[in-house]
């Protein structure tokens, strides 16, 4: 006898497949395997995270970068018409998700970073400020919230949002990667307070998560000249070597040696 396959069974499989796409970088077959999640029960909670998902990933089709074995919200706007049309799209997707689930968390995340790719931070930050409102677990989203808060100069309350998250239990639950996005924040926002040596201490605990991530050696290159204390050079030397083409590590060394201490 024919098993019989159940919804629930049908919606796993299509999921695992659309994870395993993910992970391939195979962003237009993950959008498909969506839309077969979304037209087995286009109306329940599990069609909202789909349109979710969907919405990010065709926010990361219009980026089409990644950085740390992961796609990020970049600082610029993103201009092209191409590009445009993509993240309003997107924004269309977050809206359905929305309007099936009003609480899903994950949908004003992923929308909070497809604003941020617009350029409309303001934006971004209150859809990421509901996404936390409705699950203060979504670790995630605080992070990305310090991320914003920095890029608008808020820093007293990107200095509040990381002590909440270090006090919080889920910073154990965090990947390394999350993990040291917020460290490397920490930091970023104890500088823009003049803490540089609670800034040191922040930015080393990112190194030790990884010390291939030429960006973390940077920050600490600029805290140690900050400080007036020696070694800056050699973590910008530290940079170049795990990026040689990269220019502007180039250019911020050459900066720095020229106002040696």
């Amino acid at each position: 006898m024919e098993e019989k396959i159940t919804l629930a069974d049908a919606i796993d499989k299509l999921t695992k497949q659309f994870f395993r796409c993910m992970d391939s970088d195979m962003l237009t077959d993950a959008i498909e395997y969506l839309d077969k999640i979304i037209e087995l029960d286009p109306s329940n909670a599990t069609a909202a995270t789909a349109w979710a998902f969907k919405g990010n990933v065709i926010s990361q089709l219009a980026v089409n970068t990644r950085q740390g074995g992961m796609r990020m919200a970049t600082d610029v706007e993103r201009t092209t018409d191409d590009q445009k049309r993509l993240l309003k799209e997107s924004l269309k997707c977050f809206k359905k998700a929305i309007d099936i689930n009003p609480k899903s968390d994950l949908a004003f995340q992923y929308q909070a970073l497809t604003l941020a790719r617009l350029g409309r931070k303001d934006q971004a930050l209150e859809s990421n400020n509901i996404a936390i409102e409705l699950n203060p677990n979504n670790f995630e989203a605080g992070v990305q919230s310090t991320s914003w808060l920095i890029n608008l100069g808020r820093f007293e309350e990107a200095y509040e949002v990381c002590k909440r998250l270090k006090q919080s239990s889920g910073l154990g639950m965090m990947s390394d990667a999350l993990r040291l996005g917020f460290f490397s924040n920490f930091a970023t926002t104890l500088v823009g307070l003049k803490r540089y040596e609670e800034a040191l201490v922040e930015i080393n605990r990112a190194i030790d998560l990884d010390i291939t991530n030429a960006l973390v050696w940077v920050k600490k290159g600029d805290i140690l000249f900050d400080l007036h204390r020696t070694g800056y050079l050699e973590c910008f030397d530290n940079a170049i070597a795990l990026e040689p083409d990269n220019e502007l590590w180039k250019e911020m060394r050459s900066d720095a040696s020229s106002r040696r201490i």
